[in-house]
């Protein structure tokens, strides 16, 4: 398999989440839409990954993704025409109405919602699916929009669902999907599978993920820890100094993860 497919086995922990992905990825199962719910870092969105190039897929072998051909090529490159992502968008960073009809009073052009996106069937691969990030930030006129598709989904629709915050996730969302909870390892399982962790890991990488991320982008976690190291250290009159250098950290942090957020998939 390519080593661009996401592998669910390189996870640490998550057994019955592992174990519910293995059962549903096959397309006659009869799943349409799971949610995956666990903390930061924990790995749900590489388990809706994995499942989602499943689902894809047309030549999987017993509901596993092949990993090499047009279908699993273009998704791992983030270009596949049959996998729409809906995150929380604007100021607010809230789902709105229009990620799943379209306003006819006003029109967004820009965004295509789900309604319209699965009403035509798969360009390429063998289902569309559409990934939900962050549901708990659907509003209510989101949610209502959102029932009609849950509840009545076409055939070649299939629908993942993440967030961090499962108790904000409507009722009404989460009774319509097969919900899988994504729960941390121990801190001697991390250790065993990614190694023993450095004094910036074990204070900044609270999980496997999280460690995944810190060692992708070390050096604003490392400035950060080194400045809290020295602030009992430092003379009172130093806070304007200090607080110019946790400005600028941040900054460095900011854009550092945001720009690997797309490369590891936590």
């Amino acid at each position: 398999m390519s080593s661009s497919v996401i592998e669910i086995s390189d996870l640490v922990g998550l057994t019955s989440a592992k174990r519910i992905v293995e059962a549903v990825r096959d397309r006659e199962s009869g799943v349409h839409a799971i949610l995956f719910y666990g903390q930061r870092g924990s790995g749900k969105t590489t388990l809706a990954r994995s499942l989602a190039a499943s689902w894809l897929c047309k030549e999987s072998d017993g509901g596993v993704a092949c990993g090499s051909c047009g279908v699993c090529t273009s998704f791992a490159n983030d270009r596949s025409v049959d996998f729409l992502t809906i995150k929380p968008t604007g100021a607010s960073a809230i789902i709105v109405r229009g990620a799943f009809v379209q306003d006819k009073n006003k029109p967004d052009h820009s965004v295509i919602p789900l309604t319209e996106y699965f009403r035509s069937r798969p360009l390429m691969a063998a289902t569309k699916v559409a990934h939900i990030r962050d549901a708990h930030r659907l509003n209510q006129d989101a949610t209502n929009a959102f029932l009609q598709t849950l509840e009545e989904p076409p055939d070649h629709a299939r629908m993942i669902l993440t967030t961090h915050e499962f108790s904000r996730v409507p009722a009404t969302i989460r009774s319509r999907c097969l919900c899988v909870a994504c729960e941390l390892p121990t801190d001697d399982r991390i250790t065993s599978a990614i190694g023993e962790l450095s004094s910036v890991e074990s204070v900044f990488g609270a999980t496997p993920g999280g460690v995944m991320l810190l060692r992708k982008t070390p050096e604003p976690y490392q400035k950060l820890f080194n400045l809290l190291e020295s602030l009992a250290e430092r003379p009172k009159g130093a806070a304007l100094l200090v607080g110019e250098e946790l400005r600028s950290i941040s900054s460095e942090l900011a854009d550092q993860t945001d720009l690997n957020l797309s490369l590891i998939h936590i």
